[in-house]
């Protein structure tokens, strides 16, 4: 993000840095983001390997969220580390990209 002001000044808000590694199909990204202090965001990293994307914060490394191409739209069908570090949360859906069940474990 940023702005030009009386067409001499340009004043940087924000930008994003990726970095993109591939191979045999799969891709990582990492995304950092900075804002106008110049401190980077925490990291994201971004597996993928069509149909399905996982996303980990690096914040926390336990936390894991995996998602899956179901009628041209990512939906989450499992998330690791879900409120705390000790929750997995799977999802399942129908044809239609309906939930059809919600499972909790440890």
């Amino acid at each position: 993000m940023y702005r030009i002001n009386q067409e001499t000044n340009f004043e940087y808000g924000a930008y994003t840095f990726y970095t993109i590694q591939s191979e045999e199909g799969k891709y990582r990204i990492k995304n950092i983001s900075y804002d106008t202090d110049t401190v980077p965001d925490p990291a994201i990293i971004i597996l993928s390997s069509f149909p399905y994307v996982s996303v980990i914060p690096s914040e926390d490394p336990l936390q894991e969220w995996k998602f899956k191409c179901i009628n041209g739209i990512y939906k989450p069908i499992e998330t690791l580390g879900y409120i705390d570090n000790n929750r997995n949360r799977c999802l399942t859906y129908d044809e239609k990209g309906y939930i059809t069940s919600e499972t909790w474990y440890l």
